[in-house]
Protein backbone atom coordinates (compact mmCIF):
# COMPACT_ATOMS: atom_id res chain seq x y z
CA UNK A 1 0.00 0.00 0.00
CA UNK A 2 1.48 3.40 -1.05
CA UNK A 3 0.23 6.30 1.91
CA UNK A 4 -0.67 9.77 1.26
CA UNK A 5 -1.65 12.19 4.04
CA UNK A 6 -3.07 15.50 3.97
CA UNK A 7 -3.82 17.48 7.00
CA UNK A 8 -4.53 20.52 8.16
CA UNK A 9 -7.02 23.17 10.14
CA UNK A 10 -10.03 21.55 10.51
CA UNK A 11 -13.23 23.41 7.83
CA UNK A 12 -10.47 24.16 5.33
CA UNK A 13 -11.86 22.18 2.67
CA UNK A 14 -10.99 18.24 3.27
CA UNK A 15 -14.09 16.85 2.46
CA UNK A 16 -14.05 18.94 -0.87
CA UNK A 17 -10.65 17.61 -1.47
CA UNK A 18 -11.66 13.77 -0.74
CA UNK A 19 -13.97 13.99 -3.11
CA UNK A 20 -11.80 15.62 -5.66
CA UNK A 21 -9.22 12.25 -5.16
CA UNK A 22 -12.05 10.00 -5.04
CA UNK A 23 -11.99 10.30 -8.77
CA UNK A 24 -9.19 8.20 -9.53
CA UNK A 25 -8.98 4.77 -10.25
CA UNK A 26 -6.41 2.95 -7.78
CA UNK A 27 -6.94 5.35 -5.34
CA UNK A 28 -8.35 5.06 -2.11
CA UNK A 29 -9.26 8.16 -0.79
CA UNK A 30 -10.91 8.84 2.66
CA UNK A 31 -12.12 11.36 4.81
CA UNK A 32 -11.07 10.96 8.46
CA UNK A 33 -10.35 7.58 8.56
CA UNK A 34 -6.73 7.37 10.83
CA UNK A 35 -7.37 9.42 13.99
CA UNK A 36 -10.74 11.00 15.20
CA UNK A 37 -11.06 14.00 17.30
CA UNK A 38 -9.83 11.87 20.30
CA UNK A 39 -6.66 11.25 18.37
CA UNK A 40 -6.20 14.59 17.74
CA UNK A 41 -6.66 15.86 21.43
CA UNK A 42 -4.64 12.78 23.14
CA UNK A 43 -1.86 13.07 20.20
CA UNK A 44 -1.15 16.49 21.28
CA UNK A 45 -0.60 15.87 24.93
CA UNK A 46 0.05 12.22 25.09
CA UNK A 47 3.93 11.10 24.70
CA UNK A 48 3.95 9.25 21.19
CA UNK A 49 5.62 6.45 22.44
CA UNK A 50 2.91 6.02 24.87
CA UNK A 51 -0.23 6.99 22.44
CA UNK A 52 0.51 7.96 19.11
CA UNK A 53 2.30 5.58 17.60
CA UNK A 54 0.74 2.25 19.31
CA UNK A 55 -2.76 3.74 18.00
CA UNK A 56 -1.13 4.43 14.72
CA UNK A 57 0.43 1.09 14.31
CA UNK A 58 -3.24 -0.83 14.74
CA UNK A 59 -4.65 1.65 12.19
CA UNK A 60 -2.50 0.37 9.75
CA UNK A 61 -2.93 -3.02 10.20
CA UNK A 62 -6.61 -2.12 9.88
CA UNK A 63 -5.88 -0.74 6.56
CA UNK A 64 -4.64 -3.26 5.39
CA UNK A 65 -6.64 -5.75 6.49
CA UNK A 66 -9.82 -3.91 4.81
CA UNK A 67 -8.55 -2.12 1.66
CA UNK A 68 -6.84 -3.33 -1.52
CA UNK A 69 -3.45 -2.41 -2.40
CA UNK A 70 -3.12 0.76 -4.05
CA UNK A 71 -2.62 4.27 -3.26
CA UNK A 72 -4.44 5.14 -0.04
CA UNK A 73 -5.20 9.05 0.75
CA UNK A 74 -6.74 10.11 4.13
CA UNK A 75 -7.03 14.08 4.36
CA UNK A 76 -7.53 14.23 8.11
CA UNK A 77 -7.18 16.92 10.29
CA UNK A 78 -7.16 15.11 13.06
CA UNK A 79 -3.66 13.81 12.33
CA UNK A 80 -2.44 17.74 12.23
CA UNK A 81 -0.22 16.83 16.05
CA UNK A 82 1.32 13.05 14.51
CA UNK A 83 2.76 14.29 11.73
CA UNK A 84 6.60 12.62 12.55
CA UNK A 85 4.63 9.63 14.31
CA UNK A 86 3.24 9.08 10.77
CA UNK A 87 6.20 9.14 8.68
CA UNK A 88 7.54 6.44 11.24
CA UNK A 89 4.86 4.20 11.16
CA UNK A 90 3.68 4.36 7.39
CA UNK A 91 6.40 5.93 5.75
CA UNK A 92 3.98 7.55 3.76
CA UNK A 93 5.27 8.56 -0.02
CA UNK A 94 3.81 11.96 0.80
CA UNK A 95 2.51 14.49 3.73
CA UNK A 96 0.88 17.63 2.37
CA UNK A 97 -0.37 20.25 4.64
CA UNK A 98 -3.71 22.15 2.67
CA UNK A 99 -4.14 25.58 4.12
CA UNK A 100 -7.12 27.73 3.70
CA UNK A 101 -7.19 31.60 4.08
CA UNK A 102 -7.87 31.57 7.88
CA UNK A 103 -10.51 34.62 7.70
CA UNK A 104 -12.78 31.53 5.74
CA UNK A 105 -11.93 28.86 8.21
CA UNK A 106 -12.02 31.37 11.31
CA UNK A 107 -15.82 32.66 10.68
CA UNK A 108 -16.51 28.97 9.42
CA UNK A 109 -15.43 27.18 12.75
CA UNK A 110 -16.82 30.15 14.64
CA UNK A 111 -20.62 29.29 13.67
CA UNK A 112 -19.71 25.85 14.25
CA UNK A 113 -18.12 25.41 17.71
CA UNK A 114 -19.90 23.75 20.56
CA UNK A 115 -18.17 25.39 23.51
CA UNK A 116 -19.26 22.36 25.50
CA UNK A 117 -16.72 20.18 23.38
CA UNK A 118 -13.36 19.76 24.85
CA UNK A 119 -10.82 21.87 22.40
CA UNK A 120 -6.84 21.71 22.08
CA UNK A 121 -5.85 24.10 24.22
CA UNK A 122 -1.89 25.24 24.77
CA UNK A 123 0.86 23.46 27.16
CA UNK A 124 2.54 26.19 28.85
CA UNK A 125 1.15 27.66 32.03
CA UNK A 126 1.44 31.37 30.54
CA UNK A 127 -0.32 30.64 27.80
CA UNK A 128 -3.06 28.28 29.51
CA UNK A 129 -3.81 31.62 32.03
CA UNK A 130 -3.98 33.56 29.32
CA UNK A 131 -6.38 31.16 26.97
CA UNK A 132 -8.59 31.14 30.30
CA UNK A 133 -9.59 34.88 29.79
CA UNK A 134 -9.58 34.65 26.14
CA UNK A 135 -12.95 34.85 23.85
CA UNK A 136 -14.11 31.92 21.71
CA UNK A 137 -12.97 34.51 18.35
CA UNK A 138 -9.67 34.58 20.08
CA UNK A 139 -8.93 31.08 20.36
CA UNK A 140 -10.19 30.10 17.20
CA UNK A 141 -7.53 32.12 15.63
CA UNK A 142 -5.08 30.80 18.31
CA UNK A 143 -5.72 27.09 16.95
CA UNK A 144 -5.66 28.42 13.44
CA UNK A 145 -2.06 29.72 13.88
CA UNK A 146 -0.67 26.86 15.99
CA UNK A 147 -1.59 24.39 13.33
CA UNK A 148 -0.40 26.28 11.25
CA UNK A 149 3.21 27.33 12.25
CA UNK A 150 3.75 23.74 13.75
CA UNK A 151 2.70 21.97 10.03
CA UNK A 152 4.98 25.12 8.51
CA UNK A 153 8.23 23.45 10.87
CA UNK A 154 7.71 19.39 9.80
CA UNK A 155 8.97 19.98 6.18
CA UNK A 156 5.22 19.21 4.79
CA UNK A 157 3.98 19.86 1.41
CA UNK A 158 2.09 23.25 1.44
CA UNK A 159 -0.89 23.04 -0.78
CA UNK A 160 -3.46 25.69 -0.99
CA UNK A 161 -7.12 25.43 -0.99
CA UNK A 162 -7.83 28.77 -3.29
CA UNK A 163 -5.39 27.12 -5.54
CA UNK A 164 -6.38 23.38 -5.74
CA UNK A 165 -10.06 24.90 -6.56
CA UNK A 166 -9.52 27.12 -9.17
CA UNK A 167 -6.32 26.67 -11.04
CA UNK A 168 -5.64 22.89 -12.32
CA UNK A 169 -2.14 23.43 -13.43
CA UNK A 170 -1.46 23.96 -9.72
CA UNK A 171 -3.70 20.41 -8.73
CA UNK A 172 -1.79 18.44 -11.24
CA UNK A 173 1.81 20.13 -10.47
CA UNK A 174 1.35 20.26 -6.42
CA UNK A 175 -0.73 16.70 -5.86
CA UNK A 176 -1.06 14.79 -8.64
CA UNK A 177 2.42 14.48 -10.14
CA UNK A 178 4.31 13.99 -7.22
CA UNK A 179 1.64 11.11 -6.02
CA UNK A 180 2.14 9.67 -10.00
CA UNK A 181 -1.75 10.18 -10.44
CA UNK A 182 -3.44 11.48 -13.47
CA UNK A 183 -6.84 13.35 -13.89
CA UNK A 184 -7.92 15.31 -17.22
CA UNK A 185 -8.55 19.03 -16.83
CA UNK A 186 -12.22 18.77 -17.77
CA UNK A 187 -12.77 15.93 -15.02
CA UNK A 188 -11.50 18.07 -12.65
CA UNK A 189 -13.19 21.24 -13.99
CA UNK A 190 -17.08 18.93 -13.11
CA UNK A 191 -15.68 17.98 -9.49
CA UNK A 192 -15.07 21.22 -8.43
CA UNK A 193 -18.03 22.83 -9.30
CA UNK A 194 -19.64 20.41 -6.76
CA UNK A 195 -19.48 22.00 -3.40
CA UNK A 196 -18.98 19.99 -0.47
CA UNK A 197 -19.41 20.19 3.27
CA UNK A 198 -20.94 24.18 3.23
CA UNK A 199 -21.78 26.13 6.34
CA UNK A 200 -26.03 25.59 5.88
CA UNK A 201 -28.19 28.52 6.92
CA UNK A 202 -28.94 28.55 10.36
CA UNK A 203 -32.44 27.31 10.28
CA UNK A 204 -31.23 24.49 8.78
CA UNK A 205 -28.57 24.00 11.63
CA UNK A 206 -31.50 24.37 14.20
CA UNK A 207 -33.46 21.77 12.30
CA UNK A 208 -30.71 19.48 12.03
CA UNK A 209 -29.83 19.36 15.56
CA UNK A 210 -33.31 19.10 16.86
CA UNK A 211 -33.23 15.90 14.51
CA UNK A 212 -30.11 13.92 15.60
CA UNK A 213 -30.61 15.54 18.95
CA UNK A 214 -27.42 17.93 18.76
CA UNK A 215 -26.38 21.42 20.25
CA UNK A 216 -27.78 24.08 17.83
CA UNK A 217 -24.69 26.72 17.49
CA UNK A 218 -26.16 30.31 17.83
CA UNK A 219 -23.20 31.96 17.14
CA UNK A 220 -22.51 33.16 13.65
CA UNK A 221 -19.60 35.25 12.63
CA UNK A 222 -20.17 37.29 9.31
CA UNK A 223 -17.81 37.06 6.22
CA UNK A 224 -14.88 39.18 6.72
CA UNK A 225 -15.41 42.57 5.53
CA UNK A 226 -18.22 42.56 8.16
CA UNK A 227 -15.56 41.79 11.55
CA UNK A 228 -15.28 44.71 14.13
CA UNK A 229 -11.78 46.50 13.68
CA UNK A 230 -11.00 44.66 17.11
CA UNK A 231 -11.74 41.15 15.70
CA UNK A 232 -9.59 42.07 12.34
CA UNK A 233 -6.76 43.24 14.39
CA UNK A 234 -6.97 40.12 16.40
CA UNK A 235 -6.21 37.86 13.33
CA UNK A 236 -3.32 40.10 12.33
CA UNK A 237 -1.72 40.30 15.89
CA UNK A 238 -2.58 36.17 16.23
CA UNK A 239 -2.69 35.03 12.54
CA UNK A 240 -0.33 37.50 10.77
CA UNK A 241 3.20 35.68 11.16
CA UNK A 242 1.58 32.26 9.58
CA UNK A 243 -0.38 34.20 7.21
CA UNK A 244 2.41 35.99 5.03
CA UNK A 245 4.23 32.71 5.61
CA UNK A 246 1.54 30.82 3.38
CA UNK A 247 1.44 33.44 0.78
CA UNK A 248 -1.63 35.52 2.09
CA UNK A 249 -1.96 38.65 2.31
CA UNK A 250 -3.17 40.81 5.28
Amino acid sequence: MDYVFITGMGRSGTKFLTNVLGHIEGVHSVHEHIGNREFWLLSWYLPPNEYTIPFLERKKKEVERNFKPGVFIDTNGYVQNAVPELRTVFQPRKVFHFVRDPREVVRSIYTRRNEKDIHLIPKTKAEILEWFESDKFTQICWNWANTTEQLLKLDTELIHFEKIKSDFEYFESKILKPIGLEMTKSKWQEIVAIKVNKTHAAWYRWMYAKLRNKVYIKDELPKYPEWTAEQKQKLVDICGPAMVKCGYKI
